[in-house]
Protein backbone atom coordinates (compact mmCIF):
# COMPACT_ATOMS: atom_id res chain seq x y z
CA UNK A 1 0.00 0.00 0.00
CA UNK A 2 2.82 2.15 0.93
CA UNK A 3 4.33 1.59 -2.65
CA UNK A 4 1.84 2.58 -4.51
CA UNK A 5 1.46 5.63 -2.70
CA UNK A 6 4.73 6.90 -2.95
CA UNK A 7 4.00 5.99 -6.86
CA UNK A 8 1.38 7.73 -7.42
CA UNK A 9 3.09 10.72 -5.44
CA UNK A 10 6.22 11.12 -7.66
CA UNK A 11 4.15 10.98 -10.96
CA UNK A 12 1.98 14.32 -9.51
CA UNK A 13 5.54 15.94 -8.51
CA UNK A 14 7.15 15.04 -12.40
CA UNK A 15 3.77 16.59 -14.10
CA UNK A 16 4.74 19.63 -11.37
CA UNK A 17 7.69 20.23 -12.55
CA UNK A 18 6.82 19.67 -16.25
CA UNK A 19 4.04 22.58 -15.83
CA UNK A 20 7.01 24.40 -13.94
CA UNK A 21 9.19 24.44 -17.13
CA UNK A 22 6.61 25.20 -19.46
CA UNK A 23 5.68 28.12 -17.05
CA UNK A 24 9.36 29.09 -17.48
CA UNK A 25 9.95 28.87 -20.58
CA UNK A 26 6.79 30.97 -21.44
CA UNK A 27 8.10 33.77 -19.30
CA UNK A 28 11.85 33.84 -20.43
CA UNK A 29 9.90 33.91 -24.23
CA UNK A 30 7.87 36.15 -23.42
CA UNK A 31 10.73 38.83 -21.60
CA UNK A 32 12.75 38.34 -24.87
CA UNK A 33 9.52 39.82 -26.90
CA UNK A 34 9.42 42.35 -24.80
CA UNK A 35 13.35 43.64 -25.23
CA UNK A 36 13.22 43.27 -28.82
CA UNK A 37 10.02 45.56 -29.50
CA UNK A 38 11.69 48.23 -26.92
CA UNK A 39 14.80 48.05 -28.91
CA UNK A 40 12.92 49.02 -32.42
CA UNK A 41 11.95 53.02 -32.86
CA UNK A 42 8.57 54.08 -32.21
CA UNK A 43 6.67 55.77 -35.07
CA UNK A 44 6.94 59.65 -35.80
CA UNK A 45 3.80 61.36 -34.38
CA UNK A 46 2.80 64.63 -36.03
CA UNK A 47 4.77 67.55 -34.66
CA UNK A 48 2.37 70.18 -32.61
CA UNK A 49 1.38 73.04 -33.89
CA UNK A 50 1.67 76.28 -32.52
CA UNK A 51 -0.92 79.28 -33.32
CA UNK A 52 -0.30 82.48 -32.22
CA UNK A 53 -2.85 85.76 -33.19
CA UNK A 54 -1.14 88.67 -33.78
CA UNK A 55 -3.23 91.23 -31.37
CA UNK A 56 -2.19 93.97 -33.79
CA UNK A 57 -2.39 93.11 -36.97
CA UNK A 58 -5.51 90.57 -36.62
CA UNK A 59 -3.86 87.90 -38.47
CA UNK A 60 -2.96 84.63 -37.19
CA UNK A 61 0.79 82.77 -37.87
CA UNK A 62 1.42 79.10 -37.57
CA UNK A 63 4.78 78.49 -36.43
CA UNK A 64 5.91 74.63 -36.46
CA UNK A 65 8.18 73.36 -34.02
CA UNK A 66 11.45 71.74 -35.18
CA UNK A 67 12.06 67.93 -35.46
CA UNK A 68 14.66 67.01 -33.07
CA UNK A 69 18.08 66.03 -34.55
CA UNK A 70 18.31 62.82 -33.02
CA UNK A 71 14.86 61.84 -34.32
CA UNK A 72 14.28 58.76 -37.07
CA UNK A 73 11.40 58.37 -39.45
CA UNK A 74 9.28 55.74 -39.17
CA UNK A 75 10.69 52.63 -40.10
CA UNK A 76 8.70 50.62 -42.23
CA UNK A 77 9.31 46.79 -40.82
CA UNK A 78 7.32 45.27 -44.23
CA UNK A 79 9.50 42.91 -46.58
CA UNK A 80 9.58 44.63 -49.59
CA UNK A 81 7.64 43.60 -52.43
CA UNK A 82 9.89 44.06 -55.63
CA UNK A 83 8.04 44.21 -59.36
CA UNK A 84 9.12 41.45 -61.27
CA UNK A 85 7.30 42.79 -64.24
CA UNK A 86 8.76 44.80 -66.09
CA UNK A 87 7.17 48.42 -67.44
CA UNK A 88 5.20 48.68 -70.34
CA UNK A 89 5.51 51.50 -73.06
CA UNK A 90 1.48 53.13 -72.30
CA UNK A 91 -0.04 55.06 -75.08
CA UNK A 92 -0.64 58.51 -72.98
CA UNK A 93 -2.54 60.26 -75.64
CA UNK A 94 -6.08 61.23 -74.51
CA UNK A 95 -8.94 58.94 -76.10
CA UNK A 96 -12.80 59.91 -75.95
CA UNK A 97 -15.38 56.92 -75.54
CA UNK A 98 -18.71 56.86 -76.65
CA UNK A 99 -20.69 54.17 -75.31
CA UNK A 100 -22.11 53.53 -79.61
CA UNK A 101 -18.82 53.44 -81.26
CA UNK A 102 -15.61 52.44 -80.29
CA UNK A 103 -12.38 55.28 -78.84
CA UNK A 104 -11.65 58.30 -80.63
CA UNK A 105 -9.51 61.09 -80.57
CA UNK A 106 -10.53 64.77 -79.57
CA UNK A 107 -11.77 67.02 -82.81
CA UNK A 108 -8.77 69.17 -83.29
CA UNK A 109 -9.23 73.33 -82.36
CA UNK A 110 -9.38 75.48 -85.97
CA UNK A 111 -5.77 77.71 -86.27
CA UNK A 112 -6.98 81.55 -86.27
CA UNK A 113 -5.34 83.50 -88.55
CA UNK A 114 -4.84 86.71 -87.66
CA UNK A 115 -6.73 88.97 -91.44
CA UNK A 116 -4.61 91.64 -92.76
CA UNK A 117 -6.32 94.32 -93.70
CA UNK A 118 -4.61 96.39 -96.84
CA UNK A 119 -4.65 99.91 -96.44
CA UNK A 120 -5.04 101.55 -99.75
CA UNK A 121 -3.08 104.62 -100.59
CA UNK A 122 -5.18 107.96 -100.87
CA UNK A 123 -5.67 109.06 -104.38
CA UNK A 124 -3.41 111.77 -105.05
CA UNK A 125 -5.57 115.23 -105.60
CA UNK A 126 -4.32 116.68 -109.19
CA UNK A 127 -2.32 120.25 -108.63
CA UNK A 128 -3.96 122.79 -110.02
CA UNK A 129 -1.17 124.55 -112.30
CA UNK A 130 -2.68 128.91 -112.61
CA UNK A 131 -3.36 129.35 -116.11
CA UNK A 132 -1.04 132.23 -117.15
CA UNK A 133 -1.95 135.25 -120.09
CA UNK A 134 -0.06 136.58 -122.27
CA UNK A 135 -0.77 140.35 -122.82
CA UNK A 136 1.45 143.20 -124.36
CA UNK A 137 1.31 146.35 -122.34
CA UNK A 138 2.10 150.02 -123.82
CA UNK A 139 2.19 153.55 -121.48
CA UNK A 140 2.11 156.17 -123.95
CA UNK A 141 4.80 156.11 -126.54
CA UNK A 142 6.99 153.75 -123.89
CA UNK A 143 8.62 150.47 -126.37
CA UNK A 144 5.80 147.35 -125.69
CA UNK A 145 6.39 145.10 -122.31
CA UNK A 146 5.40 142.02 -122.71
CA UNK A 147 3.81 140.22 -119.80
CA UNK A 148 3.01 137.15 -118.43
CA UNK A 149 0.21 137.19 -115.85
CA UNK A 150 -2.21 135.32 -114.26
CA UNK A 151 -5.63 134.03 -115.36
CA UNK A 152 -8.94 135.82 -114.17
CA UNK A 153 -7.19 139.58 -113.46
CA UNK A 154 -8.79 143.21 -114.49
CA UNK A 155 -6.95 145.68 -116.76
CA UNK A 156 -6.26 147.06 -113.20
CA UNK A 157 -4.52 144.10 -111.83
CA UNK A 158 -2.79 143.80 -115.10
CA UNK A 159 -0.94 147.57 -114.20
CA UNK A 160 -0.10 146.25 -110.63
CA UNK A 161 1.43 143.09 -112.04
CA UNK A 162 3.40 144.76 -113.98
CA UNK A 163 4.67 147.32 -111.37
CA UNK A 164 5.15 144.05 -108.83
CA UNK A 165 7.47 142.48 -111.92
CA UNK A 166 9.12 145.95 -112.23
CA UNK A 167 8.28 146.60 -115.66
CA UNK A 168 6.86 150.14 -114.10
CA UNK A 169 8.35 152.91 -111.93
CA UNK A 170 5.70 154.32 -110.48
CA UNK A 171 1.68 153.73 -110.01
CA UNK A 172 -1.20 155.33 -108.26
CA UNK A 173 -4.84 154.12 -108.53
CA UNK A 174 -7.55 155.15 -106.17
CA UNK A 175 -11.03 153.81 -105.96
CA UNK A 176 -14.01 157.06 -106.96
CA UNK A 177 -17.46 156.01 -105.78
CA UNK A 178 -18.93 158.36 -108.20
CA UNK A 179 -17.70 156.14 -110.81
CA UNK A 180 -17.93 152.48 -108.92
CA UNK A 181 -14.36 151.82 -110.15
CA UNK A 182 -10.64 152.02 -109.77
CA UNK A 183 -9.27 155.16 -111.17
CA UNK A 184 -5.61 155.18 -112.15
CA UNK A 185 -4.75 158.41 -111.53
CA UNK A 186 -0.43 158.59 -112.24
CA UNK A 187 1.98 156.05 -113.94
CA UNK A 188 5.49 155.84 -113.93
CA UNK A 189 5.15 159.60 -112.74
CA UNK A 190 2.60 161.08 -115.18
CA UNK A 191 -0.40 162.12 -113.36
CA UNK A 192 -2.75 164.32 -111.32
CA UNK A 193 -2.95 163.68 -107.78
CA UNK A 194 -6.32 164.87 -107.40
CA UNK A 195 -8.08 163.98 -111.62
CA UNK A 196 -7.94 161.37 -113.66
CA UNK A 197 -6.88 162.09 -116.64
CA UNK A 198 -5.61 158.25 -118.09
CA UNK A 199 -7.59 156.34 -120.57
CA UNK A 200 -7.03 152.95 -121.55
CA UNK A 201 -7.87 150.44 -124.79
CA UNK A 202 -8.28 146.96 -125.18
CA UNK A 203 -7.17 145.66 -128.69
CA UNK A 204 -7.81 149.38 -130.44
CA UNK A 205 -11.31 149.82 -128.33
CA UNK A 206 -12.06 152.00 -125.60
CA UNK A 207 -14.09 149.78 -122.95
CA UNK A 208 -17.37 151.71 -121.75
CA UNK A 209 -16.60 150.25 -118.31
CA UNK A 210 -13.42 151.65 -115.71
CA UNK A 211 -10.39 149.31 -115.61
CA UNK A 212 -11.71 147.34 -112.88
CA UNK A 213 -14.81 146.07 -114.55
CA UNK A 214 -12.51 144.32 -117.04
CA UNK A 215 -11.04 140.98 -117.49
CA UNK A 216 -7.85 140.28 -119.35
CA UNK A 217 -7.60 137.79 -122.14
CA UNK A 218 -4.83 136.05 -123.37
CA UNK A 219 -3.37 137.69 -126.43
CA UNK A 220 -4.66 141.34 -125.40
CA UNK A 221 -2.84 144.29 -126.13
CA UNK A 222 -3.42 147.00 -123.60
CA UNK A 223 -2.59 150.44 -124.45
CA UNK A 224 -2.55 153.46 -121.82
CA UNK A 225 -2.69 157.05 -122.86
CA UNK A 226 -2.23 160.16 -120.46
CA UNK A 227 -4.87 163.11 -121.68
CA UNK A 228 -4.28 166.37 -119.81
CA UNK A 229 -6.28 169.71 -120.70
Amino acid sequence: MKRLISKSSLATRKKDLILLGLTLSVVVLTFSSIKVLANQPAYLTPEPTNTTIDQDSTKITDQTFASSPDSKPATDFSDPIENTNPPTNQNLSPQVTRSDQGPTTPNPQPTLTPEVTSLSQPTPQPTIIPTTLAVKLQINLDPVIQLSVTDQINQCDLLNQAFTQGKLTELNIRYFSEYSSLGVLSINGIGNPNQVYWTYKVNGVSPPLGCSQVLVKSGDFVFWEYQSN
